[in-house]
Protein backbone atom coordinates (compact mmCIF):
# COMPACT_ATOMS: atom_id res chain seq x y z
CA UNK A 1 0.00 0.00 0.00
CA UNK A 2 1.48 3.32 -1.06
CA UNK A 3 1.52 6.54 0.89
CA UNK A 4 -0.63 9.44 -0.21
CA UNK A 5 0.83 12.88 -0.75
CA UNK A 6 -0.80 14.12 2.47
CA UNK A 7 0.72 11.23 4.42
CA UNK A 8 4.18 12.04 3.14
CA UNK A 9 3.60 15.68 4.02
CA UNK A 10 2.66 14.79 7.60
CA UNK A 11 5.73 12.57 7.94
CA UNK A 12 7.95 15.41 6.70
CA UNK A 13 6.40 17.88 9.13
CA UNK A 14 6.81 15.44 12.03
CA UNK A 15 10.47 14.79 11.21
CA UNK A 16 11.14 18.51 10.90
CA UNK A 17 9.46 19.10 14.27
CA UNK A 18 11.56 16.42 15.97
CA UNK A 19 14.75 17.82 14.48
CA UNK A 20 13.85 21.35 15.58
CA UNK A 21 12.98 20.25 19.12
CA UNK A 22 16.31 18.43 19.51
CA UNK A 23 18.14 21.64 18.66
CA UNK A 24 16.39 23.88 21.20
CA UNK A 25 17.70 22.66 24.53
CA UNK A 26 17.84 26.24 25.86
CA UNK A 27 14.40 27.28 24.62
CA UNK A 28 13.24 27.99 28.19
CA UNK A 29 16.21 30.22 28.97
CA UNK A 30 19.59 29.61 30.65
CA UNK A 31 20.02 27.26 33.58
CA UNK A 32 18.93 29.09 36.78
CA UNK A 33 21.77 27.35 38.64
CA UNK A 34 25.50 27.66 37.91
CA UNK A 35 26.47 24.19 36.63
CA UNK A 36 30.07 23.49 37.60
CA UNK A 37 30.96 21.28 34.64
CA UNK A 38 29.64 23.83 32.16
CA UNK A 39 31.57 26.61 33.90
CA UNK A 40 34.80 24.58 33.86
CA UNK A 41 34.42 23.96 30.14
CA UNK A 42 33.62 27.62 29.46
CA UNK A 43 36.63 28.90 31.41
CA UNK A 44 38.98 26.45 29.71
CA UNK A 45 37.55 27.49 26.38
CA UNK A 46 38.10 31.19 27.10
CA UNK A 47 41.69 30.60 28.24
CA UNK A 48 42.51 28.61 25.10
CA UNK A 49 40.86 31.13 22.79
CA UNK A 50 42.53 34.22 24.27
CA UNK A 51 45.94 32.55 24.41
CA UNK A 52 45.71 31.62 20.75
CA UNK A 53 44.50 35.07 19.68
CA UNK A 54 47.38 36.66 21.61
CA UNK A 55 49.85 34.69 19.48
CA UNK A 56 48.87 36.80 16.47
CA UNK A 57 49.91 40.05 18.17
CA UNK A 58 53.36 41.62 18.52
CA UNK A 59 53.24 41.07 22.29
CA UNK A 60 55.47 38.42 23.78
CA UNK A 61 55.85 37.55 27.46
CA UNK A 62 55.43 39.96 30.34
CA UNK A 63 55.16 43.65 29.51
CA UNK A 64 57.17 46.39 31.17
CA UNK A 65 54.24 48.63 32.02
CA UNK A 66 50.51 48.59 32.56
CA UNK A 67 50.10 50.71 29.43
CA UNK A 68 51.99 48.20 27.32
CA UNK A 69 49.99 45.32 28.79
CA UNK A 70 46.70 47.06 28.03
CA UNK A 71 47.93 47.73 24.47
CA UNK A 72 48.44 43.99 24.10
CA UNK A 73 44.92 43.28 25.32
CA UNK A 74 43.60 45.73 22.73
CA UNK A 75 45.66 44.12 19.96
CA UNK A 76 44.32 40.72 20.99
CA UNK A 77 40.80 42.13 20.75
CA UNK A 78 41.47 43.34 17.20
CA UNK A 79 42.70 39.87 16.24
CA UNK A 80 39.44 38.50 17.61
CA UNK A 81 37.48 41.06 15.59
CA UNK A 82 39.32 39.98 12.45
CA UNK A 83 38.40 36.35 13.07
CA UNK A 84 34.75 37.29 13.59
CA UNK A 85 34.86 39.26 10.32
CA UNK A 86 36.02 36.13 8.47
CA UNK A 87 33.22 34.03 9.93
CA UNK A 88 30.60 36.73 9.36
CA UNK A 89 31.68 37.28 5.74
CA UNK A 90 31.38 33.54 5.06
CA UNK A 91 27.91 33.54 6.63
CA UNK A 92 26.74 36.52 4.55
CA UNK A 93 28.10 34.95 1.36
CA UNK A 94 26.09 31.82 2.08
CA UNK A 95 22.97 33.91 2.72
CA UNK A 96 23.45 35.60 -0.65
CA UNK A 97 23.96 32.24 -2.40
CA UNK A 98 20.89 30.71 -0.75
CA UNK A 99 18.79 33.75 -1.65
CA UNK A 100 19.92 33.53 -5.26
CA UNK A 101 19.30 29.78 -5.44
CA UNK A 102 15.82 30.22 -3.98
CA UNK A 103 14.83 32.68 -6.69
CA UNK A 104 16.32 30.49 -9.41
CA UNK A 105 14.56 27.34 -8.16
CA UNK A 106 11.21 29.13 -7.87
CA UNK A 107 11.59 30.33 -11.46
CA UNK A 108 12.24 26.78 -12.64
CA UNK A 109 9.23 25.48 -10.70
CA UNK A 110 6.97 28.20 -12.11
CA UNK A 111 8.13 27.33 -15.63
CA UNK A 112 7.50 23.63 -15.07
CA UNK A 113 4.05 24.45 -13.70
CA UNK A 114 3.09 26.35 -16.86
CA UNK A 115 4.54 23.67 -19.14
CA UNK A 116 2.65 20.88 -17.34
CA UNK A 117 -0.63 22.77 -17.55
CA UNK A 118 -0.06 23.37 -21.26
CA UNK A 119 0.52 19.66 -21.85
CA UNK A 120 -2.55 18.65 -19.83
CA UNK A 121 -4.65 21.20 -21.71
CA UNK A 122 -4.15 19.34 -25.00
CA UNK A 123 -4.17 15.86 -23.44
CA UNK A 124 -7.29 13.99 -22.31
CA UNK A 125 -6.96 15.07 -18.69
CA UNK A 126 -9.74 16.19 -16.40
CA UNK A 127 -9.91 19.60 -14.78
CA UNK A 128 -9.46 17.91 -11.39
CA UNK A 129 -6.19 16.41 -12.55
CA UNK A 130 -4.99 19.79 -13.80
CA UNK A 131 -5.92 21.41 -10.48
CA UNK A 132 -4.08 18.72 -8.48
CA UNK A 133 -0.94 19.10 -10.59
CA UNK A 134 -1.05 22.90 -10.30
CA UNK A 135 -1.52 22.69 -6.52
CA UNK A 136 1.39 20.29 -6.27
CA UNK A 137 3.70 22.72 -8.03
CA UNK A 138 2.33 25.55 -5.94
CA UNK A 139 3.07 23.68 -2.72
CA UNK A 140 6.56 22.89 -3.94
CA UNK A 141 7.19 26.57 -4.57
CA UNK A 142 5.97 27.36 -1.06
CA UNK A 143 8.30 24.73 0.37
CA UNK A 144 11.23 26.48 -1.28
CA UNK A 145 10.28 29.63 0.62
CA UNK A 146 9.80 27.76 3.91
CA UNK A 147 13.19 26.08 3.62
CA UNK A 148 14.94 29.29 2.65
CA UNK A 149 13.26 31.37 5.35
CA UNK A 150 14.67 28.94 7.91
CA UNK A 151 18.07 30.47 7.13
CA UNK A 152 17.38 33.81 5.45
CA UNK A 153 15.97 37.06 6.66
CA UNK A 154 13.00 38.36 4.73
CA UNK A 155 15.19 41.13 3.40
CA UNK A 156 17.49 41.63 0.47
CA UNK A 157 20.94 40.11 1.01
CA UNK A 158 22.51 43.47 0.12
CA UNK A 159 20.53 45.19 2.86
CA UNK A 160 21.68 42.61 5.40
CA UNK A 161 25.30 43.11 4.34
CA UNK A 162 25.08 46.90 4.64
CA UNK A 163 23.42 46.67 8.07
CA UNK A 164 26.11 44.35 9.41
CA UNK A 165 28.94 46.45 7.94
CA UNK A 166 27.52 49.59 9.54
CA UNK A 167 27.15 47.90 12.93
CA UNK A 168 30.68 46.51 12.79
CA UNK A 169 32.26 49.83 11.84
CA UNK A 170 30.43 51.65 14.63
CA UNK A 171 31.40 48.99 17.18
CA UNK A 172 35.08 49.00 16.19
CA UNK A 173 35.21 52.80 16.39
CA UNK A 174 33.61 52.73 19.84
CA UNK A 175 36.10 50.18 21.14
CA UNK A 176 39.00 52.20 19.66
CA UNK A 177 37.81 55.35 21.43
CA UNK A 178 37.55 53.50 24.74
CA UNK A 179 40.48 51.13 24.37
CA UNK A 180 41.63 51.85 27.93
CA UNK A 181 38.64 49.79 29.09
CA UNK A 182 40.14 46.70 27.47
CA UNK A 183 42.50 46.18 30.42
CA UNK A 184 42.36 42.40 30.83
CA UNK A 185 41.80 39.21 28.89
CA UNK A 186 38.26 38.82 30.25
CA UNK A 187 37.45 42.36 29.08
CA UNK A 188 38.92 41.54 25.67
CA UNK A 189 36.89 38.34 25.46
CA UNK A 190 33.71 40.24 26.35
CA UNK A 191 34.38 42.82 23.63
CA UNK A 192 34.90 40.10 21.04
CA UNK A 193 31.70 38.35 22.09
CA UNK A 194 29.81 41.62 21.73
CA UNK A 195 31.26 42.07 18.25
CA UNK A 196 30.21 38.54 17.31
CA UNK A 197 26.62 39.23 18.37
CA UNK A 198 26.40 41.91 15.67
CA UNK A 199 26.36 39.16 13.04
CA UNK A 200 23.73 37.06 14.82
CA UNK A 201 20.31 36.79 13.10
CA UNK A 202 18.31 38.36 15.99
CA UNK A 203 20.59 41.43 16.04
CA UNK A 204 20.39 41.93 12.28
CA UNK A 205 16.63 41.42 12.17
CA UNK A 206 16.12 43.82 15.07
CA UNK A 207 18.29 46.49 13.44
CA UNK A 208 16.45 46.19 10.11
CA UNK A 209 13.06 46.38 11.85
CA UNK A 210 14.11 49.42 13.89
CA UNK A 211 15.53 51.19 10.83
CA UNK A 212 12.38 50.56 8.80
CA UNK A 213 10.14 51.78 11.65
CA UNK A 214 12.22 54.95 11.99
CA UNK A 215 12.04 55.56 8.22
CA UNK A 216 8.25 55.18 8.25
CA UNK A 217 7.94 57.57 11.20
CA UNK A 218 10.18 60.15 9.53
CA UNK A 219 8.18 59.92 6.31
CA UNK A 220 4.94 60.40 8.24
CA UNK A 221 6.37 63.45 9.99
CA UNK A 222 7.55 64.90 6.69
CA UNK A 223 4.06 64.52 5.19
CA UNK A 224 2.30 66.09 8.19
CA UNK A 225 1.42 69.78 7.68
CA UNK A 226 3.02 72.15 10.21
CA UNK A 227 0.88 72.73 13.28
CA UNK A 228 -1.13 69.53 12.79
CA UNK A 229 -1.67 67.40 15.91
CA UNK A 230 -0.67 63.81 15.16
CA UNK A 231 -2.74 62.41 18.03
CA UNK A 232 -5.47 64.86 19.11
CA UNK A 233 -6.92 62.27 21.54
CA UNK A 234 -3.93 62.79 23.83
CA UNK A 235 -4.67 66.49 24.24
CA UNK A 236 -6.91 67.44 27.18
CA UNK A 237 -10.00 69.54 26.29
Amino acid sequence: MGFSFSSLLLVGVALAGCEAASGFGNRYGPDPALPAKVIYASVDNQIDIMAKLAEATDCRGEQDSEEATNACHYQTTIVGFNFVDEQCDAYLRELFALDTERDRLKTVIAGADKLTNAVLAVAPASKATMAIVAQSFGLTSDYVNVAADSYLFKADAGIVYNVVSSLQESYRNGVARNREQIDSRPASYSAIRGYLRLCMPPTIQSKITTTLARAVAEEADANTPPGTLQNPDLVSP
